[in-house]
């Protein structure tokens, strides 16, 4: 095993506990590993809005991987180093044919996360979004707006449009989306669950195409970064990296990329990784 580096960690199920934050043990792994000069950076499926605190409390590096690989951004001063929209001449016809695509599968939602925040709209959101909203009862909705009508929601978050986040009431692979949205744009579509599609510009948006760019910016090389992760979007950072290390609580798609596994997220498995493989001191 190379010396590491740099370490690309995931958020949900790897850095954050249940509460959404990091434990005490993980923030100390993280000042340990920067008094040593290794950087711990945060590679994500969440926007900016959804990470900036969550950043502040783990004390992690500036410069962060967000929407799984969309954006590279420094997340104190919110510079972009990468990032990637929907062409906003194209955004408004992309945006109502999936209006009219919702419209026809009751109870569907549709949303889209742009640079710093998040937009919904009533007539595109099934009760559950809506009540979330209404509620607060989800600390990451604090960065979405609400929107009445169509048009209203269309020309706040056309021009800034990163992610399409569309779920349907039955399962779809995303090719008939796909081909629904060919004569606009040409985007890229992950499904994940009943029916819940992310929609994204361009082709080949993954996190390890964005750490490599990263890297290179950087001056590192891979074979000196650690990847640690638990979900399947995790996945091809971990076959990418030089050493990477699946959760416990992994799914099985992770655990088989994975080089090694420690603890589950709850018994401290990422400061546990951290100790024992990057500083070799516990």
């Amino acid at each position: 095993m190379q010396e590491i580096k740099l370490i690309a960690t995931d958020l949900d199920g790897t850095f954050l506990q249940e509460n959404g934050m990091p434990s005490r043990e993980a923030v100390e792994a993280v000042r340990a590993c920067r008094d040593k000069g290794i950087r711990v950076c945060v590679c994500t499926g969440r926007s900016y809005a959804e990470v900036v605190d969550i950043c502040r409390a783990g004390e992690v590096d500036d410069l962060a991987v967000l929407t799984n690989g969309l954006s590279i951004i420094n997340w104190r001063t919110k510079e972009y180093m990468l990032e990637r929209r929907l062409d906003p001449k194209m955004a408004k016809p992309t945006l109502e044919a999936l209006v009219e695509d919702c419209r026809r599968h009751p109870g569907s939602h549709l949303g889209v996360t742009c640079m710093f925040s998040s937009h919904i709209c009533r007539e595109v959101s099934n009760p559950v979004q809506l009540h979330a909203w209404e509620t607060r009862t989800l600390w990451r909705w604090q960065n979405t707006q609400m929107h009445e009508t169509i048009g209203e929601w269309i020309d706040a978050c056309g021009h800034d449009a990163q992610r399409i986040n569309y779920s349907l009431d039955c399962y779809e692979e995303g090719a008939r989306v796909k081909a629904l949205l060919a004569p606009y744009a040409d985007v890229s579509i992950t499904t994940g669950g009943l029916g819940r599609m992310e929609i994204v510009p361009g082709k080949d948006v993954s996190k390890s195409d964005s750490l490599q760019r990263l890297i290179d910016k950087l001056g590192i090389a891979r074979e000196n970064v650690m990847a640690i992760g638990d979900n399947v979007n995790d996945t091809d950072m971990l076959a990418w990296a030089g050493f990477s290390v699946a959760m416990g609580n992994a799914v099985p798609k992770t655990l088989e990329v994975a080089d090694c596994v420690t603890d589950r997220v709850e018994n401290e498995g990422f400061a546990k990784a951290i100790y024992h493989y990057v500083l070799k001191n516990r």
